[in-house]
């Protein structure tokens, strides 16, 4: 298993204002799963700002961006393990009395749930749930949108024992990333509303994908799978196995109530309501906070932004950190521009060719200094896409290949070395042909996107490319390449686990959920099925690190710098800290509350 690594806490100092200062809550090594820690005491409505609407409410699905549901999905759906801030991955003890690796040959994991384990309806948390999420993970649909695969589609059998509440999986080959699977269990009973049948199994399932390929006769288990899960991406939740419960949520996606779940297992929740709100302007964050109308805001922090919330006075307590979420440059690889949806397309040496150009004549410091460099001077230059600096298998494998460096004398080497003319006034490819106008996609509303948007674009005339910059209102329709969302070029972060390994095993491995770009490699699926299959942390970073190069090399995509995370929160609250993994900074909701020596709590 690849080494889980500390997070770095990128901190700026605190400024003064009229109304006293604004407190920065900071952390040392050894206090990133604490900082913030206090007594608070029971009741109160805490409102958190978000902003991304709230109308998706499947996490598996690989349609909804991590920040638009990571926040919600960890207060109402459990999982098996808890990331905590500092990349640590425990088990859920309120849900699970132990899970065990009790062999290798074959892998062999036993999952033991509590008795009381309940969902919000009363029904058992069991054995159904692991099977349910196996099943709508195992890659065997092609059109079940889910996220990733990995692990799952290793996975040969799911049992139950002691009335569910034991869970043996079995899997077929060795995955030693065992802990991030099931990381969201979703309601098995609540799917069997919904198309799902419970009796199904894979044999089943993959049988019958076969028939829609005409190999057999149809038994309908994968429309029911289908049904069942959509259902989940489009419903509110209407049961919850976490300290709260969706009692309300808009039509329009504005806001989302929770209140006590009263069935909740775990340790007692303090606040006796939650509120979601959706802030469309992200920059009328810091004044929402200020006005009251939120308690909590999780923005992405930018100059102006950060520097209004610093003036905010003592009413106001803030965090910055960074750690296991990446700014980065991707390519849409099936664009006939770049490549198309095979590998031959892809290889063909003059769209490596414009791709590499187009990324070495990227500055990555000119991006940084005009964006986060602005209010965080620690910033700088991510070298990997699969580890961060604290991370033990770290390795640069970028800059030796010059991608980021901003050198516009070697993009153009590298056109006219390919054949392409009409360098720095009209390109065109080596056959004549004009590169086309490229449509390039940052999130509505950030300006910082926008920003290293309009440089590349800068950077990109400079070598005759016309990029048209364009926002887009979801950035899931866009990576899902829906018409009329769809991109040549997009920026956007990713959050990732503490895993290296099978995080990234579907963002690069042919055909895989997160695949968005379309990349396509036999040498890298092969590195992968090694990588997956081995419990040596050496032969995993080994391999990890041999596909980093080929993704340089082949110029698929360019990772920026690690992506600076921002909690803001009223002062009177304790127990608000970031968690930079996909768990995100609502992982410890229950434990949130008033400070015992504040005013009585909001109602």
């Amino acid at each position: 298993m690849a080494a889980v690594g500390a997070l770095a806490l990128a901190l700026t100092a605190a400024c003064s204002s009229s109304k006293g200062s604004t407190t920065q809550t900071t952390a040392n090594q050894n206090s990133w799963n604490t900082i913030n820690t206090a007594s608070v005491k029971n009741g109160g409505t805490v409102t958190v700002g978000v902003e991304k609407q709230l109308n998706d409410f499947n996490p598996l699905d690989s349609s909804i961006s991590a920040d638009q549901i990571y926040p919600l999905d960890g207060v109402y759906y459990a999982g098996a393990f808890i990331a905590e801030p500092d990349g640590t991955m425990v088990v859920n003890s309120d849900a699970l009395a132990s899970a065990t690796l009790t062999s290798t040959s074959p892998e062999t994991v036993v999952y033991k749930i509590k008795p009381s384990a309940v969902w919000s309806d009363g029904t058992p948390i069991d054995a159904s749930d692991f099977t349910y999420a196996w099943l709508v993970q195992a890659g065997v649909d092609p059109n079940m949108l889910n996220a990733s695969s990995t692990g799952y589609s290793q996975i040969s059998s799911v049992v139950g024992s002691d009335s569910g509440k034991t869970v043996t999986v079995t899997y077929s080959s060795p995955f030693s990333d065992w802990k991030s699977a099931f990381g969201v269990l979703l309601p098995a009973h609540i799917a069997a509303k919904h198309g799902y049948n419970p009796s199904m199994t894979l044999a089943q399932l993959t049988a019958d994908v076969a028939a829609e390929k005409g190999a057999a006769t149809s038994t309908g288990a994968v429309l029911q799978l289908e049904n069942s899960f959509n259902y989940f991406t489009n419903a509110a939740p209407v049961v919850s196995s976490g300290p709260y419960q969706i009692t309300s949520a808009a039509s329009d996606g504005s806001s989302v109530t929770e209140a006590q779940n009263p069935k909740w297992y775990g340790s007692a929740a303090h606040l006796t309501t939650m509120v979601y709100k959706y802030i469309a302007d992200a920059s009328q964050e810091p004044t929402a906070l200020q006005n009251n109308e939120v308690n909590v805001i999780y923005p992405q922090p930018e100059t102006d932004l950060v520097t209004q919330i610093k003036g905010m006075g003592s009413s106001v307590k803030y965090q910055i950190a960074s750690g296991y979420e990446y700014e980065h440059f991707d390519f849409n690889l099936a664009s006939p521009a770049f490549g198309g949806k095979t590998e031959a397309a892809q290889e063909a040496p003059d769209k490596v060719a414009l791709r590499t150009a187009m990324l070495t004549a990227t500055s990555r410091s000119a991006i940084i200094a005009r964006t986060v460099g602005l209010f965080d001077p620690a910033s700088k230059p991510l070298d990997s896409r699969f580890f961060i600096p604290q991370q033990a298998g770290y390795t640069d494998n970028v800059t030796k290949y010059a991608l980021g460096s901003g050198n516009t004398s070697s993009a153009e080497s590298i056109l006219k070395k390919a054949g392409f003319t009409g360098i720095g006034t009209a390109l065109k490819y080596p056959n004549g042909t004009a590169v086309p106008a490229l449509t390039m996609r940052y999130t509505s509303g950030n300006a910082i996107r926008q920003t290293e948007c309009n440089l590349f674009a800068s950077e990109m005339k400079a070598l005759g490319i016309t990029v048209n910059v364009e926002t887009t209102s979801s950035l899931g329709k866009s990576l899902t390449h829906v018409a009329g969302y769809d991109y040549d070029v997009i920026v956007f972060a990713w959050v990732d686990t503490p895993f290296p390994n099978s995080g990234n095993y579907s963002v690069y491995v042919s055909g895989q959920g997160q695949n968005y770009a379309g990349f396509t490699s036999a040498q890298v699926d092969s590195l992968y099925k090694t990588a997956s299959a081995s419990f040596d942390t050496t032969v995993v970073n080994s391999n990890l690190n041999k596909i980093d190069n080929i993704l340089s090399q082949d110029a698929v995509t360019l990772p920026l710098y690690q992506k600076d995370q921002m909690v803001a929160f009223d002062s009177s609250l304790g127990n608000v800290r970031i968690n930079s993994t996909s768990q995100m900074f609502t992982y410890n909701v229950q434990d949130w509350g008033f400070l015992s020596s504040s005013a009585s709590p909001s109602s």
